[in-house]
């Protein structure tokens, strides 16, 4: 049996403060989850060293002038280590066939009369793969990108205006920017999206008009398939905001009807709660498809679309010494829906995955 879910405000501060935990336990057990893993690295880099790897050059803050820079213990030999150019730094280079072996760095600080011990463990090319240039030491490789075909280029900057007593809502926004980005691919000539002519049609007529390029900025073609898709989807005013509920985001497939024999797909949950499996659907849009994807942002509180995955791994060693990357840092970048105001980076969590197909 289904239950409906309701949205109601808290009545006063103080109720706020007393119901919070036991309200939002889920979404703060979620929080906890997520920290844990970030947690339990920490402790094991403290105990085993940031790991480096073969072939690459890394930058070690000096923090005082006169501060001296050992490589001590057995793994010394594996690297070498000298001031960098600008004095501002140690550079500590791994040879590109090093083997995997633990390393001591000592930093010495006479203005302070103390010392202090840097682990690192080296991981060989084999397992890190090849490096070019000079990285900071910091826990993390460099960012790795996969893009919407088109990007910023490509991406519709619409926003949300008043209509009947409140916004015209931030799904119905998130659905014109997808349908305008894909749109905007089949005019260019984007292959697969060559074939899904007439998704926008001019001045956002529906099925008959003529074809045209959904426009990048909001006028008037954009406000009527807005307003359109709202009604599809059954956005509602509720305290002057504007929710759609996700069970009735996919019926924005009604759109398409007339227009194109493109098609969409959603995946969610319907209390908010942020799943792996919905995010990974995401990043696999982005990354095996090149196509954009509407996300859900917060606690059932945004749409939002996403047009670039960004991730980037942290090397461990595990209790065996074997070289593990356990944490992965992950991203979207997202077009808010707000005309290109805030777009951005946001931690790729979501609980609703929208797509378009060709």
């Amino acid at each position: 049996m289904a239950f409906p879910v309701t949205f109601d405000d808290w009545p006063d501060w103080p109720s706020l403060k007393a119901g919070y935990a036991s309200s939002y336990a889920v979404f703060l057990e979620a929080d906890r989850r997520d920290a844990v893993a970030a947690w339990e690295v920490e402790r094991t880099v403290a105990v085993t060293g940031e790991g480096l790897v073969a072939g690459r050059s890394y930058r070690v803050a000096r923090l005082f002038a006169d501060a001296t820079f050992e490589a001590s213990g057995p793994g010394a030999e594996l690297v070498e280590v000298a001031p960098s150019a600008d004095g501002l730094a140690f550079e500590v280079t791994v040879p590109a066939d090093a083997p995997q072996g633990a390393l001591a760095l000592t930093v010495t600080y006479p203005t302070l009369g103390q010392s202090q011990t840097l682990r690192f463990f080296v991981v060989p090319a084999a397992i890190g793969g090849a490096g070019v240039g000079t990285a900071s030491v910091t826990a993390w490789s460099d960012w790795w990108f996969a893009d919407a075909a088109g990007l910023h280029d490509a991406q519709r900057l619409y926003a949300q205006f008043p209509w009947d007593g409140c916004p015209t809502g931030c799904g119905a926004t998130a659905w014109a920017m997808l349908f305008g980005w894909a749109d905007y691919l089949a005019g260019q000539g984007v292959a697969p999206w060559t074939p899904r002519w007439g998704i926008y049609l001019i001045d956002g007529a529906r099925a008959g008009g003529a074809d045209a390029v959904a426009p990048k900025h909001m006028e008037n073609g954009p406000r009527r398939i807005t307003v359109e898709i709202r009604g599809y989807i059954a956005t509602f005013c509720l305290a002057g905001n504007a929710p759609t509920y996700p069970t009735q985001m996919g019926d924005a497939a009604t759109y398409l009807a007339g227009r194109s024999h493109a098609r969409i797909s959603t995946s969610y949950n319907g209390l908010g709660f942020r799943a792996d499996a919905l995010r990974d659907r995401v990043i696999a849009e982005l990354n095996d498809r090149e196509r954009a994807a509407v996300v859900g942002l917060g606690y059932l509180q945004h749409y939002a679309v996403a047009v670039r995955y960004a991730a980037r791994h942290r090397w461990i060693q595990d209790v065996s010494g074997r070289p593990v990357y356990p944490l992965v840092a992950r991203r979207f970048y997202v077009n808010q829906g707000w005309g290109g105001y805030r777009n951005g980076y946001v931690t790729a969590k979501t609980w609703f995955a929208g797509s378009i197909r060709p």
